[in-house]
């Protein structure tokens, strides 16, 4: 099967042989090139037979219009007979394949009006074109990338590489960013590996494994020991060729990584000879944000503590990872203080859950606008016991005003 946007409304969009691939491809960004100043593809990964949809990425509209008006524009331009916004910043087209030998001799079809479905994102900027457009190129090379990565607290989304806070990612993993970079050349580099390889292309699925594994943060035995496998990876596997084909690269049975989970139309297309062609940019899915359930940092190699370090001095982010961590911390340290009061309050029998809300809230506000400071400077037991004080001061209160539910604490008690 081909692109997947359309298929619930019934139209047909079949896989594409490379020779109407690139013609269509050429066709349709001459077109864009005509309304964005900067019009780019992703590079395809090598050895494809076959292709789903085409994919674009554009900046810098020609004309300023609302995005709606602008997707119009592409639509009447394209003379697509269908369009839909698949995900944010991405509007997908349904254009006709005028004739069977666009279909690539697929006979199969024939007789049926078919599609060819163009996928047009707009970026930002032309950076950030250029970063969307690193990270889907050939195939699945930032997947691989980025498990090698994500042991090492690396991650990327669809803006820049960050770091991860090791302590924030459990509770907030968007909060635990760090962002590090949004340049190709320096997040090519920070990996170790050639940037101007990357930029030179590869011709063939096996260099885009050997390039991989230039990489200073591959070790065989994080694959081999299934500790990157967590239920997207798996998925993944199951579902691509190329990922498979990674584990074949390694000498290593994929049957290593646990229950391989498949289904639904992108198997089809590996059935059929293709790797999938996944949509630009999907909000919602984000290939690095998936949470690792058992993922596990390899024993030798860099450590993530090493890497971390190296990071925040190569990016000269040590400050902004600084104040992450000690805003994180207050905010901690302020929760602790309130929700004990709320607990002690409601446990105790002394007050309804709503009424030790209120109270809790206004003890955050408290705090927040500068009162009871040396919270911040207490251990943990110095804590317990300054809530206990707080909450004796409330059942002092309430026993002086029995009728005023809503009374906070009205000095600042210290420990």
């Amino acid at each position: 099967m081909g692109g997947s946007a359309f298929s619930h409304h019934g139209i047909l969009t079949p896989r594409m042989s490379p020779e109407t691939y690139f013609k269509l491809k050429k066709k349709y960004h001459d077109i864009l090139k005509g309304l964005y100043r900067h019009v780019t593809t992703p590079a395809e990964a090598p050895e494809k037979i076959s292709y789903g949809d085409l994919d674009y990425l554009v900046a810098e509209p020609i004309s300023k219009k609302s995005h709606f008006t602008a997707m119009k524009d592409v639509q009447i331009a394209f003379e697509a007979e269908y369009m839909t916004t698949m995900a944010g910043a991405t509007t997908s087209f349904a254009v006709v394949l005028q004739s069977e030998q666009e279909l690539g001799g697929n006979l199969e079809v024939k007789t049926e009006k078919t599609y060819a479905q163009v996928d047009v994102h707009i970026c930002p900027s032309v950076d950030n074109m250029r970063w969307i457009s690193f990270k889907h190129s050939y195939g699945d090379l930032w997947s691989i990338l980025g498990m090698m990565g994500r042991a090492k607290g690396l991650v990327a989304d669809e803006n820049c590489l960050n770091v991860r806070v090791k302590e924030i990612e459990d509770h907030n993993r968007e909060l635990a960013k760090v962002e590090l970079t949004r340049d190709v050349n320096e997040t090519l580099e920070f990996y170790g590996l050639d940037a101007g390889r990357f930029e030179k292309g590869f011709g063939s699925v096996t260099e885009v494994y050997e390039f991989l594994v230039e990489t200073r943060f591959f070790q065989k035995r994080y694959f081999s020991e299934k500790r990157f496998a967590n239920a997207h990876d798996r998925s993944k596997v199951g579902k691509r060729e190329m990922m498979k084909g990674w584990f074949g690269f390694l000498g290593l049975d994929i049957a290593l990584i646990g229950k391989i989970e498949g289904g639904g139309k992108e198997d089809e297309a590996v059935k059929e000879g293709g790797d999938t062609n996944t949509p630009v940019v999907e909000e919602g899915v984000k290939e690095d944000e998936e949470k690792e359930d058992g993922a596990e940092t390899p024993d030798t190699g860099f450590t993530r503590e090493q890497v971390l370090e190296e990071a925040l001095e190569r990016f000269g982010k040590r400050r902004e990872y600084e104040e992450k961590v000690k805003a994180w911390r207050r905010n901690l340290r302020i929760d602790a203080v309130a929700r004990g009061v709320s607990k002690k309050l409601v446990d105790g029998g002394h007050n309804s859950p709503r009424s030790a809300r209120t109270k809790s809230s206004r003890i955050r506000k408290q705090i927040n606008e500068g009162e009871m400071d040396e919270i911040f400077e207490m251990t943990e037991e110095q804590v317990e016991a300054f809530v206990q004080k707080l909450v004796d001061e409330i059942l002092q209160s309430n026993a002086k005003n029995p009728n005023a539910d809503t009374t906070v604490v009205g000095t600042v008690v210290s420990v």
